[in-house]
């Protein structure tokens, strides 16, 4: 075992396993690290990876029995397709919920697993915005790119072809990632891109771009949406707005446990700098810097299970005024801390 790896421990908490994703009843979190305190396995964040992550979109696979599976998207289709065709009336059968829902937070929070899971329950499109600034920062990379040109990396974010789709190799992802035809999926998720991601991501040439492609997905509606400036920038007016959080020292672990399990050889300690490092970045940059959204609905997934945080985020849905209505409640802003 790698110096600062965790000792045993088990729950099926969100923000495992791809780093973010996770079943109920699954071990998410079989250790901590040493010296750390214990707590539930919680949902971890758009950025876990595509096996059980990080754009990251996650899971187009199919769902549990009785589940629907949700959507994928070609980033570069932007027009909307068959789910504009249909009211969301009819395609909930006449159920009001929310038809946008905008989920934030910070890296390996449990937004992807969550996010990933809703979606699939409300037989919406789930879509990771996150994989977006990966993929461009690791074709980036392997194509001699200087991360800090950033005239030159704004112009791939214009020119790349970038689709999200459903799995089409069983290796445990929940989606396959391509750019410009390559399969990207488990390369996005290399430390290389973890260490220069928040870096690309700040650019703003990168981001009015895929911010641009971003909203003409959502156009149609029927969307989970995830990412860090969701709420806050991409979907403003999104329905119902989430925003999952927990402590860097869990998300570190999450993320710690999310590549031992890929067979990597990692220090907790450094995982946790970088973790810190990447706070720092995502929430200090002068474009969409990582903050709650107004009106979101805040939830601390420390010592939450992933069914937990679930449950909670349906009941949210649940609770929410229909579209077009006010969209304030009292689970507004609520932070759950139990």
């Amino acid at each position: 075992m790698a110096a600062g790896s965790p000792v045993g421990r088990s729950a099926d908490r969100p923000g495992a396993g791809r780093g973010d994703a996770g079943g109920a009843g699954s071990d998410l979190a079989p250790g901590r690290p040493p010296g750390r305190s214990q707590a539930a396995d919680p949902a971890g964040g758009s950025d876990a990876g595509p096996s059980g992550a990080s754009a990251d979109p996650r899971s187009c696979r199919a769902g549990a029995a009785g589940e629907p599976a949700p959507r994928s998207v070609a980033v570069s289709d932007t027009s909307g397709g068959p789910r504009a065709e249909r009211t969301y009336q009819e395609e909930q059968e006449g159920a009001l919920k929310p038809s946008t829902i905008a989920i934030d937070g910070p890296a390996a929070s449990g937004k992807s697993t969550i996010g990933e899971r809703l979606a699939r329950r409300l037989g919406y499109l789930y879509f990771d915005t996150g994989v977006m600034y990966r993929a461009v920062t690791w074709a980036a990379l392997q194509r001699g790119i200087p991360i800090e040109d950033e005239e030159a990396v704004t112009a791939l974010a214009r020119a790349l072809h970038i689709d999200v789709l459903p799995p089409t190799v069983a290796d445990g992802r929940q989606y396959t990632v391509l750019t410009d035809g390559e399969d990207v999926t488990w390369a996005i998720r290399r430390p290389e891109v973890d260490a220069n991601v928040s870096v690309v991501s700040a650019y703003r040439g990168v981001r009015e771009e895929l911010v641009r492609q971003q909203r003409r997905i959502a156009a149609g509606g029927r969307i989970v949406m995830v990412g860090r400036d969701i709420g806050s920038v991409v979907l403003p007016d999104a329905d119902l707005k989430i925003y999952l959080d927990a402590t860097v020292e869990e998300r570190a672990r999450r993320r710690w446990k999310e590549r031992r399990e890929r067979g990597e050889d990692v220090d907790y300690e450094e995982v946790l700098r970088r973790m810190r490092r990447r706070d720092q970045i995502d929430s200090s940059r002068e474009v969409s810097p990582l903050l709650v959204p107004d009106g979101a609905a805040v939830i601390d997934t420390t010592h939450l299970s992933v069914q937990e945080v679930l449950e909670r985020v349906e009941r949210l849905v649940d609770e929410k005024d229909p579209p077009g209505e006010p969209l304030i409640h009292p689970s507004a802003r609520t932070v759950v801390d139990e």
